[in-house]
């Protein structure tokens, strides 16, 4: 998503390297942001909250860049990368849940395993959303980057992880004081 995003803000909108930069530092803040606060959030309310907070932030925000990216000036591109940056909020959850089942002994490997995979998902979305966003004429020429599919692609994963996470993922444990 920041890469079609950042090829959306030079090539179509023409925008400096400097100007693209200032636009997406709202994205990174809030995704930094969210990712500080969910080990209190986790920690208070379980993984399930900040999961699920968290990846509807991920699911707005990309419907906003699907429905009206391709339409937006910087700014509003500032303001939606912003919100879809809450998706900060479930990564130290989701990477706890991922850990959780797993013995003392074997969670080296087992956070070894889930960040190859993060990475290996993630060479895979750029590839896969970058070449979308190069598929069709985008709405200000020709052979121009757009929004709207690969946004499109990318609320649909946040939603089939809403989904997920509300049906799969318990709810807060109460802990005996």
């Amino acid at each position: 998503m920041l890469f079609c995003i950042t090829i959306f803000l030079k090539r179509t909108l023409r925008q400096s390297a400097a100007v693209t930069g200032v636009a997406l530092l709202p994205l990174t803040a809030v995704t930094a942001l969210g990712a500080l606060f969910s080990g209190r959030v986790t920690s208070r309310f379980g993984p399930r909250l900040p999961m699920a907070l968290g990846l509807s932030g991920g699911l707005l925000g990309t419907c906003l860049l699907a429905a009206c990216g391709d339409h937006s000036g910087t700014v509003a591109l500032a303001v939606f990368g912003a919100i879809t940056g809450c998706v900060g909020l479930c990564m130290p959850a989701m990477t706890g849940v991922a850990l959780a089942g797993l013995r003392p002994q074997r969670t080296g490997l087992g956070a070894a395993t889930f960040n190859a995979a993060r990475q290996a998902g993630g060479a895979l979305g750029i590839a896969l959303l970058g070449s979308t966003a190069l598929q069709r004429p985008g709405a200000a020429g020709p052979d121009l980057p757009h929004l709207r599919l690969p946004m499109i692609l990318a609320a649909t994963g946040y939603l089939i992880a809403v989904i997920v996470t509300l049906t799969a993922i318990g709810g807060p444990t109460r802990r005996p004081r």
